[in-house]
């Protein structure tokens, strides 16, 4: 067998695993959601009664909120995105950044978003011409590795937009939230430069995140589960 073949088996092989990965939480996402509804404890508010026996609003305290920042146009759409929100709402807000991106450092430093903000740094799962041999070892790492951080941070919201570097995140926070020790509700932005069809980690991802959002109208057309982003980000 020549080498050309080796590298198609291996890369079939990736390709398959990647999708039976992908069937089997799906099919977890589904039971978990069916438990979720069943169990009427995804307020954002509860009520409580006051001294005179007025029922009240109490809010609850901020939330915190995960961040992955991808290389080039992906980190500037997600850093105006984290500008736009109630920050109020989400502390901490911690930034995942992919350890050989150092464009998104740059800007990330630059931004005044990172105040009160927490900077992870975590391998990628495969550089640009990495082989594919190598790569079923680093991507194994880059999952042990997000997996270690996640548990760490337990997020409450995560906020992913595009680049490869969110699937092994979003999958670790899924796990994290089915075993109960998050709640780890994610939210995908599709690239503001997809206006006819989603990217590839969009495609992955579709169903099983909890909010796909998406800039444009045409893509609201052709997926039924997305959402049109707002003016008020």
């Amino acid at each position: 067998m020549s080498n050309g073949d080796n590298y198609l088996w291996m890369e079939s092989g990736i390709y398959l695993s990647t999708v039976a990965i992908i069937i089997l939480f799906v099919r977890i996402r589904v039971v978990y959601d069916s438990i979720q509804k069943s169990r009427n404890n995804c307020c954002d508010a509860r009520s409580e009664k006051n001294a005179k026996g007025e029922i009240t609003a109490v809010r609850k305290r901020p939330v915190s909120m995960l961040v992955v920042l991808g290389s080039g146009g992906h980190t500037s759409e997600m850093l105006s995105i984290i500008d736009k929100i109630n920050h109020s709402k989400y502390d901490p807000i911690v930034y995942l950044v992919a350890r050989t991106d150092s464009t998104s450092e740059r800007r990330l430093n630059k931004s005044h978003t990172k105040k009160s903000s927490l900077v992870y740094y975590i391998p990628r799962s495969r550089e640009v011409g990495q082989s594919y041999f190598t790569s079923i070892f680093t991507t194994l790492w880059s999952f042990i590795y997000v997996f270690i951080v996640t548990f760490r941070i337990k997020p409450s919201v995560l906020v992913c937009n595009g680049p490869g570097t969110c699937i092994p995140v979003v999958l670790n926070v899924l796990i994290l939230r089915v075993l109960g020790l998050c709640d780890g509700k994610v939210i995908f932005v599709e690239s503001i430069a997809r206006v006819q069809s989603l990217s590839m980690s969009g495609h992955i991802l579709y169903y099983i995140v909890d909010r796909f959002i998406v800039y444009w109208k045409e893509l609201k057309e052709k997926y039924p589960r997305v959402e049109l982003m707002t003016g008020n980000g």
